[in-house]
């Protein structure tokens, strides 16, 4: 699910619940450049065993490299900022007081219009992930 993001902004969502389907399956938020296979992209993702994680892909169908990795389970609150080419991810206890994530700012181009929104996987071929958020907001 996603919305356009054009120019300066963020994402936040409330990730409440998580299945443990792996220790390594994600949920949170993400900015891509396009909804293709491979985009570039920046997200904030926390799991159920591997903590919060700030990855990002640079380059269409380039590796994704992982930014930060902090402690963390659901419930946690995520925000990703935009400023010009800069993407910063946050933590919060409440959602209205962030913590910046050490380490999780980088600059990617991928131009004036993104797609801003929430992203999950079970990390488990064939197995279903479930996840329950709120607080979404982007703007």
């Amino acid at each position: 699910m996603w919305h356009q993001l054009s120019g300066n902004g963020s994402v936040t969502a409330h990730v409440l619940t998580q299945s443990d389907t792996s220790p390594g399956a994600k949920a949170g938020v993400m900015v891509r450049a396009t909804d293709a296979a491979g985009s570039p992209d920046y997200a904030l993702l926390v799991s159920p065993g591997e903590g919060i994680k700030v990855q990002a892909r640079k380059t269409l169908n380039g590796d994704t490299q992982k930014l930060a990795n902090p402690t963390g389970t659901a419930p946690a609150w995520l925000k990703i900022t935009r400023a010009g080419n800069t993407y910063t991810g946050y933590t919060s206890v409440n959602g209205s007081t962030w913590t910046l994530i050490p380490g999780s700012a980088i600059t990617i181009n991928m131009g004036p219009k993104t797609l801003a929104g929430l992203a999950a996987t079970s990390h488990d071929s064939g197995v279903l992930g479930t996840v329950t958020m709120g607080g979404v907001t982007v703007g």
